[in-house]
């Protein structure tokens, strides 16, 4: 007699959402792919990861319909590096961005890598990103246009790289595509304006599978919100900018829903790296930034820059509601570098040899 073969129950949840999406490629059309990132949000400031007073009704939905993940890593402690690894699938030093870049860097994500977006498009993927960039800006080649995306619209780095944070004489410009259309820059508008440009793009999808990267510039500071999220938070102005990103967040999953793709389209929120509690003093020239502007690490020692868990792990959220159980949660390790290989196989596309 044949022993019955293994059943689900043997594996951990993580092997069993890699396995639903590695199936899911042969049942049916490739997901669309939305990701939202942002910026130094720490594993302490969401309601589902812990936060008392800071309420997240929309970002904590993906893991009811999904799955939530407990041990998720950045992979690195700061946002270029992050940001390339996460695009890449590769480790930052491997990618030439070991560091933050500034206004003035020349370095970006060389042209022979393949970026999630260059690898979707040879899929038939439409790709937009909105939001910050911040992984290369001094060549063409290294502007979001340049690395698979159709379009682009948003800040090319972080939103503190102007004076008097920074020593530059470059302006923080507004960009779409490949040139600056507006500075100075009103920060208090840019969280609805990604998610107007977001809402826009997924209208325009016609059926068509699409990618869109959405790289909020907040919670990083100098932290701004528009006048209608100000002073709702019981967590003061960095509660209010929290929640201004659950609120897109949610205008984004209600717009998927309108245009009917939401059941097919692969969710993923996280975070570039825990929250920037140990600011250095410059950062509090002008009176505009304060020391309680940063997030919270929750339960975890550490934040940005240092390699703590506080610095490194952060909230991740998927959904994909016709292939992944809802309502689930994993402490299974997983890397920013794995959701590169992850997306690529559920939509088919053919992750890189080397």
């Amino acid at each position: 007699m044949k022993h019955p073969p293994r059943t689900f129950a043997r594996l951990s949840p993580l092997a069993i959402l890699i396995l639903i999406l590695l199936a899911a490629i042969a049942r049916g059309a490739p997901p669309n792919v939305v990701l939202f990132l942002v910026d130094d949000l720490g594993y302490g400031d969401l309601s589902s990861y812990g936060h008392p007073t800071i309420k997240t009704p929309n970002i904590d939905g993906i893991g009811e319909r999904g799955i939530r993940l407990t041990s998720y890593y950045a992979a690195a402690p700061s946002c270029s590096p992050s940001r390339a690894a996460l695009l890449t699938g590769r480790y930052p030093l491997r990618v030439g961005l070991p560091r933050v870049l500034g206004p003035e860097t020349t370095l970006g994500i060389p042209a022979a890598e393949l970026t999630l977006a260059e690898a979707l498009k040879e899929k038939g993927y439409r790709t937009a990103a909105i939001g910050k960039w911040h992984v290369g800006h001094a060549k063409p080649e290294f502007l979001p246009t340049g690395q698979g995306f159709d379009s682009y619209f948003g800040l090319l780095y972080s939103n503190d790289m102007i004076r008097p944070w920074v020593n530059t004489d470059r302006p923080l410009e507004l960009w779409r595509n490949d040139r600056p259309i507006e500075h100075p820059v009103d920060q208090t508008q840019l969280t609805v304006r990604y998610t107007e440009e977001a809402q826009k793009f997924i209208r325009s999808s016609e059926g068509n599978p699409f990618f869109l990267y959405l790289p909020y510039s907040m919670v990083h500071v100098p932290i701004h919100a528009a006048p209608q999220f100000r002073d709702k938070s019981r967590a003061g102005p960095y509660g209010d900018v929290v929640e201004a990103i659950d609120w897109s967040v949610g205008q984004v999953l209600k717009t998927l829903h309108e245009v009917g793709v939401v059941d097919n389209t692969l969710v993923v929120f996280t975070s570039d790296n825990g929250p920037w509690q140990n600011m250095p003093d410059r950062m509090f020239q002008g009176n505009v930034i304060k020391p309680w502007h940063a997030g919270s690490a929750g339960p975890l020692r550490g934040y940005k820059a240092t390699t703590y868990e506080g610095g490194v792990r952060v909230p991740a959220i998927i959904q994909w509601p016709s292939r992944i159980e809802g309502g689930r949660a994993s402490a299974d390790i997983v890397t920013a570098m794995d959701l590169y290989v992850t997306i690529l196989k559920a939509a088919g596309a053919a992750v890189p040899s080397d």
